[in-house]
């Protein structure tokens, strides 16, 4: 793409767009520490990561050279904790009179509620995600590459792949050269030659310390500072001439989306640990899991119909994200220029190139529309769900025709096929929760597949609306605060069958049921031995079971009474 910047200043010259009006950013609209701010303004926060750098650089020109607003400043901040970054969106006390916007949160699953006063504007990116990350150049063929990319070998310095990641000490004492680096040396190395993983900024990272000292393994880190991308490109042509065999590799810690793991070179991940099953890892918001990358503003700004409209619509495509990668890499190579005016030149370039994506977040009049994710079984035709997304659909098309029900509005149910599969509806889930406008989850059809999304709804603030979803572990709204559902609980209906039994006078009871969970038949067995039933046995079916198989299984030593839960037969 940079190839052709040539082409794209004559094509903006001829094709009369006047470059000259986007006057990108100066110093004075990045706010500095003695500045005294009288007046309500804009603030949009900004860390040193250089793709939070550019987009809010580019969000800054929107606002002020396409928008015309005036009252909007650049804020850096120094945190990349998720509480306080969204405590500093509700209030920054160094500039009390400034409104605060953050494009690029990352927010855990796991976070709770928001701070009062801060409101979600939805995702800004594609999730992310921290790793330990090794160049791809450095593994050989005839390495099983499973096995010597896991954080168990760190654990033993005996472990056959362990001496492929100590670096040398005269490769570790130059980096420590630099002003900038700092180094955590692992208590339990000392008497040890220790592997050392390589990172950016502490205040970024610094959770790896933790944990180090719970997983007990033998490493070291060594934070570079402002020359990590110099440093690891210098360190990945070294390692191919000196060890062309794949005989050692290093090791960084990163993120991804970034300018270093998604760019030129390619890297592989070393497996780390599941994030429930270390403490640290939870308290750190599970950093080695796909996170989300939000946008948050004060409420103080709700009112401003335009800049909501802007905030809401706003999103970068990996696409962008990678010609905003390959335009930092061109720029890079001028030494003459700071960074401060390469991530300038980047959004102003960003800017003059994205004129017809930019426009899109830009209000209009016509209706914004609404999304509301469908997951239905689609070619799964055997268990009542075949009309359910035309029902869907022309539910839709009914409140779109009668405008006193969401005046300005346009509904729109999306759908994807979740195959009754828990993989599957998950895949589903995160889909449609990047996308803008989403007002929740229409499914799934299979209670077996509710579970994974239902636990993390709420710390996504999604809802999930099922139409046939039936298990009973669901009713407990604590734990499920998000999911609701249009059909009842299957344990709904237990009472009513021991009614109609002690009517009869029955007292043993047997039990055919799908599939379903051992909550279900636990609290089913629990009633019938206070009401004096005997439960003379419990058989679980295929979900998909035919009228005959139900017939022959009753005939085959059934007593006089017995549940039957089904869905599609009569």
């Amino acid at each position: 793409m940079i190839g052709l910047l040539p082409f794209f200043v004559i094509f903006l010259v001829s094709s009369g767009i006047d470059s000259s009006k986007f006057h990108c950013v100066n110093n004075y609209d990045i706010i500095s520490h003695e500045q005294e701010i009288n007046e309500l303004e804009i603030g949009l926060q900004m860390t040193n990561r250089p793709l939070h750098q550019v987009m809010t650089r580019i969000f800054f020109m929107f606002l002020k050279d396409v928008l015309g607003y005036r009252n909007v400043r650049i804020v850096p901040i120094n945190t990349y904790n998720a509480w306080t970054t969204l405590d500093l969106v509700r209030r920054d006390n160094r500039y009390p009179n400034i409104s605060m916007i953050n494009l690029q949160a990352w927010m855990p699953y796991t976070f709770g509620a928001l701070p009062e006063n801060v409101l979600d504007a939805g995702a800004s990116m594609t999730l992310g995600r921290f790793g330990w990350f090794v160049p791809k150049s450095q593994n050989t063929k005839d390495m099983i590459s499973y096995q010597s990319l896991h954080y168990e070998i760190f654990k033993n310095v005996n472990n056959t792949y362990y001496d492929l990641y100590i670096m040398e000490d005269s490769v570790i004492n130059r980096l420590l050269q630099f002003s900038s680096a700092q180094m955590y040396r692992n208590p339990i190395c000392v008497g040890y030659k220790c592997v050392t993983i390589l990172a950016e900024f502490r205040n970024d990272s610094s959770f790896v310390q933790d944990q180090l000292d719970e997983t007990a393994m033998m490493v070291n880190v060594l934070w570079i500072g402002e020359r990590f991308r110099e440093t690891i490109s210098w360190l990945i042509k070294d390692y191919e001439q000196k060890f062309s065999n794949g005989s050692k590799r290093f090791i960084i810690l990163h993120w991804s989306p970034s300018e270093i793991i998604d760019g030129q070179n390619t890297f592989q991940q070393i497996t780390m640990p599941r994030c429930e099953d270390f403490t640290c890892l939870q308290r750190s918001g599970c950093k080695y899991e796909l996170t989300p990358i939000l946008k948050y503003y004060a409420k103080s700004l709700e009112s401003d119909k335009q800049l909501m409209y802007a905030l809401r619509y706003f999103y970068l495509s990996d696409k962008h994200l990678a010609n905003i990668r390959e335009d930092l890499k061109y720029y890079r190579n001028d030494l003459s220029i700071t960074a401060t005016e390469i991530y300038d030149k980047v959004a102003c370039h960003w800017i003059l190139t994205n004129r017809n994506y930019y426009n899109l977040w830009k209000e209009s009049n016509q209706h914004i529309t609404l999304f509301i994710g469908g997951i239905f079984p689609i070619n799964i035709t055997n268990r009542g769900h075949e009309n359910v997304i035309n029902v869907a659909k022309q539910a839709a098309s009914a409140i779109n025709k009668d405008q006193t029900i969401l005046p300005g509005y346009h509904l729109e149910i999306l759908v994807n096929d979740g195959q009754c599969k828990s993989d599957m509806v998950m895949k589903s889930f995160i889909h449609y929760y990047n996308v803008p406008n989403m007002l929740g989850v229409l499914g799934p059809a299979c209670s077996e597949t509710v579970e994974p999304i239902a636990g993390i709804s709420k710390h996504m603030n999604m809802m999930i609306m099922s139409y046939s979803a039936e298990g009973a572990t669901f009713s407990n709204h604590k734990a499920y605060p998000y999911f609701f559902r249009t059909i009842g609980s299957n344990m709904l209906f237990v009472d009513a069958y021991l009614d109609i039994m002690e009517q009869c006078k029955w007292s043993r009871v047997a039990s055919l049921t799908e599939d379903e969970s051992n909550e279900n038949t636990s609290q089913m067995e629990k009633k019938l031995k206070l009401r004096n039933f005997n439960l003379i046995t419990h058989r679980k079916l295929q979900p998909v079971v035919t009228p005959m198989e139900m017939k022959e299984t009753y005939k085959s030593k059934m007593p006089p009474f017995f549940f039957a839960k089904r869905t599609n037969w009569g």
